[in-house]
């Protein structure tokens, strides 16, 4: 049953014989109302600051959740970019790979090359040597044969 601090003023009592002394009854229920009033205005306040710190409690779990949002967004971002890296990472790795092949079968193919021009070098002045040879004995035998027919008519 409620009561309020007026119901409490307003309480009237019988008197009876050697009942209560009337004045500390009514000097008592005065306090009791006073009293009385003083914690329904203090309720109301604190409800007041309650209902006030609910919303500011609801605000902060909105933003706790809104944050948290924010920190999963910001990973799986982070993770998607670790994966783009090491995919960009991997390609630049494989097109090197190709590159670096390449170049060693282009070497291998200009060493094939020079290889063959070498040989073919070395037996051109093995037939320019041999050509050379014939045509310095061919010149030795037309000396010798000139020295011969040149005692001849001496």
């Amino acid at each position: 049953m409620r009561i309020s601090p007026l119901e409490i003023q307003q309480q009237k009592f019988k008197v009876k014989l050697m009942g209560f002394n009337r004045e500390e009854v009514i000097s008592f229920l005065e306090l009791i109302s006073n009293e009385m009033e003083d914690l329904k205005r203090e309720n109301r306040i604190l409800k007041g600051e309650l209902e006030k710190r609910e919303k500011m409690i609801a605000g902060y779990k909105q933003r706790e959740k809104n944050l948290n949002e924010s920190i999963i967004t910001a990973q799986k971002i982070t993770e998607d970019m670790k994966l783009n890296v090491k995919k960009e990472a991997d390609l630049i790795i494989s097109e090197a790979e190709m590159k670096a092949e390449k170049i060693i079968d282009d070497a291998h193919r200009k060493k094939t090359d020079i290889e063959k021009e070498i040989f073919d070098l070395k037996k051109q002045r093995l037939q320019l040597n041999s050509a050379l040879r014939l045509i310095i004995e061919e010149h030795l035998k037309l000396l010798d044969l000139e020295k011969e027919n040149n005692q001849k008519d001496i």
